[in-house]
Order: structure tokens, then C-alpha cells, then sequence
């Protein structure tokens, strides 16, 4: 049983992708324009993107934390038992939005300029990018003492 969940959309992303994917359209009707292999493969691509990082589920159980982007297929759970520690981040506007490598870990963002870091026995990291990033590690917290 879930004792947090939270939804965040990403409507700067969408909003990004469909302008360019309205843009590529648009320049299918310029003269002597973009080949047409580019004028199908980038806005397959940005259609992909935008599938995968629409938005954002983190949660917490009485096992661990995770979260889910777009429409489920890219996902990450972390049991409370691997976890360090975990604290939150500002990533500032330059880390960025969607799935890359920041700071010595990954970053899954949609939307938020907020982070919490999960920090993992192995020494891996983890950066969950959430606008509810007090209520995300409320949750966890209590479950990394016990």
C-alpha cells in the first residue's frame, strides 16, 4: 500500500516537443526545403520523447520509493534497504528537464527545478525531480532510521 503518491506534468516539455514537432510540419511546405527522411525522423523522435517524459509519478510504500514518466515504460525503484540516504536538491534551470546524467548521478525531471536525492549503499545516485520535494522525502525519511 502507497502512503505517498504525487502527479506532476510536464507542460513545458510538451509544449517544447509539440513546437517542434509543429515546426517540422510546417516545413514540409517550404519550397525546396528539409529531405524528407528528416522532416519524418525528428518528429518521430520528439513524438517518442514526448511519450516517454509527459509526466511524472513519485511514490512511496512500506518497501521503497520510486517513479514512473510518460507512459510507464521508464521507471525506477529504489527498496529502503540499498537506500544512504536521501535529501533534496536544488538542480537550478541548467540541469534540465527529461532523462540525462547530472552531478555524478541520473536525473528524471518533467517540470520541477527540484530534486530529491537518492543515495544508494553501492554509491550510485539517483536525482528524482519532483515540486513536491519536501513531501517526497517525508515520506522516505522516517523509513531509512528505522
Amino acid at each position: 500500500m502507497r502512503h505517498y503518491e504525487h502527479n506532476e506534468t510536464g507542460w513545458v516539455l510538451i509544449g517544447a516537443m509539440l513546437g517542434g514537432i509543429a515546426l517540422f510540419a510546417l516545413m514540409a511546405f517550404l519550397p525546396g526545403g528539409v529531405p524528407r527522411p528528416v522532416l519524418v525522423l525528428v518528429p518521430s523522435v520528439l513524438a517518442a520523447a514526448l511519450l516517454l517524459t509527459f509526466r511524472m509519478r513519485t511514490y512511496a510504500d512500506e518497501t521503497g520509493v520510486g517513479f514512473s514518466m510518460g507512459i510507464g515504460l521508464v521507471k525506477r525503484y529504489f527498496r529502503y534497504d540499498e537506500i544512504e540516504s536521501a535529501t533534496i536538491l536544488k538542480m537550478g534551470f541548467l540541469a534540465g528537464w527529461g532523462i540525462h546524467y547530472a552531478g555524478g548521478g541520473w536525473l528524471y525531471n518533467v517540470n520541477s527545478q527540484m530534486a530529491v536525492e537518492v543515495r544508494l549503499k553501492d554509491g550510485r545516485r539517483c536525482f528524482i525531480g519532483t515540486d513536491d520535494a519536501p513531501g517526497l522525502l517525508a515520506a522516505v525519511q522516517p523509513r531509512l532510521r528505522g
